[in-house]
């Protein structure tokens, strides 16, 4: 053997023992730390010994030493919340926690954690907290306790397979379920739902879907209008009855909900999979479309007569929905078939919800159901019907599949994220097939598609404006502005390029677009819904000119492209190197560069400089489009003649 060789192995060689020697020192370590931290229990001979739970895994020196931290955080922080104790280890309870929430998001910790501390006990200890009057007795330390377990929970259930899910779920649902034990649903919602830091009304937790699936399963079973009823009576005046009333239920968490769903339906928000698991259920393809079981038969008849009037109930339910619209795309055919079946219950769940019961963020939530359904709304824009969707409108409903659409969207429309997602979603559907602009033909189509879009959206926001005429002044300009800026971010995808909050159909993205709404870049347009045409128009002239599609050079010449007055130049009339003209306007043009496109468009129009007709021809693309798009809800002679042959269901 080459020396050099040899030496090469025995290095690699003494490096491996090197490690292996690291790793049973750490191994020793964390042994160690857990039999001095008092967790153990020790024998006569003085041997100590901790047992591993079974639901533990330990397959490497970084899973042991999660263990034995969690362990240690797990027997501390129970023994700190107990009623005597101070400190455990050494530690207070704010160091406790701050350990533990250093180590929330690392799964094989969390799970230990969950397993040291009992999954039957996660609900009692933000209680403990609450009550104990030694360290922490406060309803913010035991709100904050309640969201920790939720990093945690979630943290470890990605660790865990379907047996262990239905398990950990079966247990914790097991903890909740009992007369005295019902107070404990107001720390479990605590636990699951809420989480919400970025407050876009979706969670920022993710938890394993069979996990969600099983807890919903199990949570189900528990009679939410005996638990409704006993928690409504618990403050009544009438002492005897709120006493015992109380009894009932337990202790509990103020400012949660007692129903058994409201956070597994919130967590789901964030999870397509576990929503389109929960809202399908069982069922299978047939003939192309998919045929629900008898689970989800039942579930959604459940579901639809559960939150008569209740805000929060809608509000998460419709989250869950959100959040299932969106597998609509997926490239499995059976979870896609699944999700527009999903959709449509969805759209008949909302549509039999009286108007006044829908809160903003329930239409933010719906907007999102019809943003994943936008080539259906194109049909109906175009004169269709959404016949993908398969809508119940059979002979017991006095409305068609187009009237539940557009009620819909006229319900939701006045809100500013609402109206934001379902204008840019129908726009970028609207503007699929119209990548490139090559010719007067493409042209002239997209144009034509894109009005359609905002005759048909634009005459619902007007019919809203005009039945909100009698509503305060606040609500009537927040209805104006709302649907302004859905138009405003609409028209920046016709006029530039795509920009990232557009939809595509079947976006794993499933919610609002809350984010952008919030922005401070958006961009201002005043007064939008009569410059549609206007506005549409000039977009379609810059990129007439921007194509190369007018080919007359003197149609740029100095005088067209010039202040009448001032003669100053327009700044967005640019000649290239090449000779060639562009116009480089803002997105969307500013009410300036609308009229001035005009005045060139109009200049050139009278002295013959655009040959091919391209200004004459799209204009009438667009007129038709918009027309085409108004008439389905104001008819053919608009606003003033019959009313289109769409009816919005306005209570």
């Amino acid at each position: 053997m080459d020396l050099s060789d040899f030496r090469t192995d025995a290095r690699g060689a003494i490096d491996c023992v090197r490690s292996r020697a690291d790793d049973l020192e750490n191994a020793k370590d964390a042994i160690v730390a857990v039999n001095e931290s008092g967790v153990g229990s020790m024998n006569a001979h003085g041997d100590i010994s901790c047992e591993v739970p079974d639901e533990t895994t330990i397959n490497t020196i970084d899973d042991l030493a999660a263990w034995s931290q969690a362990t240690i955080d797990a027997h501390d922080l129970q023994t700190v919340t107990g009623p005597y104790m101070t400190k455990s280890n050494g530690r207070s309870y704010s160091q406790i926690i701050e350990a533990i929430r250093g180590r929330s998001d690392d799964p094989a910790y969390a799970a230990a954690l969950i397993n040291a501390i009992g999954p039957e006990n996660l609900t009692q200890l933000p209680l403990d907290v609450a009550s104990n009057t030694h360290v922490a007795s406060s309803k913010d330390n035991a709100d904050e306790l309640a969201d920790l377990l939720g990093v945690l929970l979630a943290s470890a259930s990605t660790r865990w397979d379907d047996d262990m899910c239905e398990s950990m779920a079966t247990t914790i649902a097991e903890s909740v379920d009992g007369v005295g034990e019902w107070g404990r649903i107001t720390v479990l919602n605590a636990i699951v739902g809420g989480h919400d830091a970025d407050d876009d009304h979706v969670s920022d937790l993710e938890f394993n879907s069979t996990f969600l699936n099983a807890l919903a399963d199990n949570l189900e079973e528990i009679d939410w209008n005996t638990v409704r009823s006993v928690s409504a009576t618990r403050d009544i005046q009438d002492a005897e009855a709120s006493s015992y009333a109380r009894q009932r239920l337990g202790s509990y968490l103020d400012g949660h909900s007692f129903d058994p769903l409201s956070g597994v339906l919130y967590a789901m928000g964030n999870n397509p999979e576990a929503a389109l698991m929960y809202l399908s259920a069982d069922g299978e393809i047939k003939y192309g479309q998919w045929e629900p079981g008898k689970q989800a038969e039942t579930r959604w008849e459940m579901l639809s007569t559960r939150y008569p009037g209740q805000s929060n109930g809608l509000n998460v339910l419709t989250a869950t929905m959100a959040s299932a619209s969106s597998m609509r795309g997926s490239e499995d055919s059976g979870k896609a078939a699944a999700a527009t079946w999903v959709i449509s219950r969805s759209m008949e769940f909302a549509y039999d919800v009286p108007f006044d019961d829908y809160t903003d963020t329930m239409k933010e939530n719906l907007s999102v159901v019809i943003a994943n359904t936008s080539d259906q709304g194109l049909k109906i824009a175009d004169g269709g019907s959404p016949e993908g969707l398969d809508l119940h409108t059979d002979g017991n409903r006095d409305y068609t599949d187009t009237d539940l659409y557009t009620t819909l969207i006229y319900r939701v429309i006045d809100n500013e994220v609402a109206s934001t997602t379902i204008y840019t979603a129908f726009t970028d559907a609207a503007l699929e097939d119209h990548s490139n602009v090559e010719d007067a033909s493409s042209l002239k189509s997209k144009y034509h598609d894109a009005g359609t879009v905002y005759g048909y959206l634009n005459a619902i926001g007007s019919v809203r404006l005009t039945d909100l005429e009698d509503a305060a002044t606040a609500e009537h300009e927040a209805a104006e502005k709302a649907i302004g800026l859905g138009f405003t971010l609409a028209t920046t995808i016709v006029g530039g390029p795509k920009p990232p909050w557009s939809y595509r159909i079947g976006s794993t993205v499933a919610k609002p677009l809350v984010d952008l709404v919030a922005s401070d870049e958006l961009p201002e347009f005043d007064d939008p819904l009569p410059n549609t045409r206007t506005t549409l128009e000039t977009q379609a002239y810059a990129e007439a000119v921007n194509q190369g599609l007018i080919t007359d050079p003197d149609a740029f010449n100095p005088e067209y492209c010039q202040d009448e007055y001032t003669h100053e130049s327009y700044t967005w009339c640019v000649t290239n190197d090449d000779g060639t003209t562009s116009f480089n306007l803002d997105v969307p043009p500013t009410d300036d560069q609308n009229d001035q496109v005009h005045n060139w468009a109009t200049d050139i129009k009278r002295d013959d400089h655009d040959p091919d007709n391209i200004i004459i021809d799209t204009e009438t693309a667009i007129d038709t489009g918009i027309n085409r798009g108004q008439a389905r809800i104001l008819g053919e002679d608009g606003a003033k003649g019959e009313a289109g042959a769409i009816e919005i269901k306005k209570d």
